[in-house]
């Protein structure tokens, strides 16, 4: 008998799969983690090996405890490589496990595990991790005594030595853009493109935006949540962030805040992780600006580097509530189509 071959053609998936998605994200960590590396930063490889080992310790755990065999997956080597980037490198190791173990357990525990967990386990991790040991974190310069004296966020953040001078490639820059007007203050071109932060993911924004860029292109990540996240915020930034300092309006400084928050990698590699986000594009859209309002009142102006985690962590609360009105506009929509087609 002729072996014959099933073709699924009627059936096709319109999104890549979960495993794909998470070789992505790590592929374009990857290309950081180089630039770390050849800087001969290694904490950062530390810091990842100590997440990796205590994340898959509780994973193990919970599986023996539940009686499964399906323990592991490649979402928890995303997840332990995320935490690593949103924290210092110069973090205690043995801290580190425990904190990131015992969130880990409490997550799984609590809220159902990983598959159907409030919060997003990258976000409540790296905001236990502050909250526990604020010290080990750079410090905030979202200070509105600290900003009146320096005037602005990029003069707070050059006096502070946050950001360097980069006086060649700024020269370079203007000589571009000044026969259009456009003149660039020193010290931006150096956020963008090597940012001076213990924490890497506010290393290397340029490249963050690169790698978003790529996210997109492959269906990686949530744009709507994304973007509606970036541009809420920048526009709290610019709207209201100079009053308190100067009493001026639509004046605030939007690239320091996204550059010294970890605002970008915030946005594109952790603000769609939870796995309870809304569904429809309206309830994206308003998660999303619910967020950059909550990382607005957090942050400021910028210079708060764990403040977008735990404005991640505050509007994962209020997405089952948009769930649950989700459900039931569907609901209602639904019994009148139904009444329609009766």
């Amino acid at each position: 008998m002729k072996r014959q071959n099933f073709a699924f053609a009627p059936f096709a998936y319109s999104q890549i799969s979960l495993t794909k998605k998470h070789i992505i994200i790590l592929t374009l960590l990857a290309i950081q983690m180089i630039l770390f590396f050849l800087q001969k930063d290694f904490r950062i490889m530390l810091n990842i090996a100590v997440n990796l080992f205590a994340i898959l310790s509780v994973s193990f755990i919970a599986g023996k405890i539940n009686n499964s065999k399906n323990w592991f997956d490649i979402t928890l080597i995303t997840e332990a490589v995320l935490i690593a980037f949103c924290i210092p490198m110069n973090y205690n190791p043995l801290i580190l496990f425990c904190l990131v173990a015992t969130s880990y357990f409490f997550i799984k525990i609590m809220f159902g595990g990983f598959g159907s967990n409030v919060f997003s386990t990258v976000a409540c991790t790296v905001a236990i991790l502050y909250i526990s040991f604020p010290a080990s974190f750079p410090q905030s310069l979202n200070d509105v005594t600290l900003l009146k004296s320096h005037g602005n966020m990029l003069s707070t953040l050059q006096i502070s030595g946050a950001i360097k001078n980069d006086k060649t490639i700024t020269s370079l820059l203007n000589y571009i853009f000044g026969n259009i007007g456009v003149i660039i203050p020193e010290g931006y071109a150096n956020m963008l493109l090597q940012n001076v932060s213990t924490i890497p993911a506010l290393r290397y924004n340029l490249l963050t935006l690169i790698s978003a860029a790529i996210l997109f292109a492959h269906d990686v990540g949530d744009k709507i949540i994304s973007v509606t996240f970036i541009v809420g915020y920048g526009l709290f930034v610019w709207t209201f962030a100079m009053n308190q300092i100067d009493g001026s309006f639509f004046s605030g400084d939007v690239l320091s805040a996204f550059c010294t928050g970890g605002i970008f990698f915030y946005a594109f590699f952790v603000a769609g992780e939870s796995s309870t986000l809304p569904h429809t594009k309206a309830g994206k859209i308003i998660y999303g600006l619910i967020l950059s309002a909550v990382t607005f009142i957090i942050c400021g102006p910028g210079g708060f580097p764990a403040g977008a985690a735990l404005a991640i962590v505050a509007a994962n609360i209020c997405s089952p509530l948009i769930l649950y009105i989700e459900s039931k506009f569907f609901s209602r929509s639904l019994r009148k189509l139904y009444g329609k087609v009766a």
